[in-house]
């Protein structure tokens, strides 16, 4: 994994150019590139995008489930679980019930 740049970075020798014009590295001229990963690269913002989107949707999954539940509705289980074979999502062991009776 590699801390996200800025501008262009060539990642032969790490070198961030700011340039936005610069196509070549300056110091080996190898191309540089535009955030965009090569194989075996990560760049850390996407890391972090990609699981800020996986929890989003896990988000709304249980937001989905317990508002049918508390209309009376039928509750299924999600896509994910159902076509992509990922464990059931049960909502209620996500939350601290004790506080919940506190309140």
């Amino acid at each position: 994994m590699v801390p996200t740049p800025a501008g262009r970075v060539c990642l032969n020798c790490n070198v961030e150019v700011v340039a936005k014009k610069t196509l070549y590295c300056p110091d080996c001229g190898e191309k540089l590139t535009l955030k965009r990963e090569p194989n075996g690269y990560l760049f850390l913002g996407h890391l972090h995008m990609m699981a800020m989107r996986e929890m989003l949707k896990d988000f709304s999954i249980c937001m989905w489930l317990v508002w049918r539940e508390a209309l009376g509705l039928p509750i299924t289980q999600p896509y994910k679980v159902v076509k992509l074979n990922h464990k059931p999502i049960n909502p209620w062991a996500m939350v601290d019930r004790e506080a919940v009776k506190e309140k």
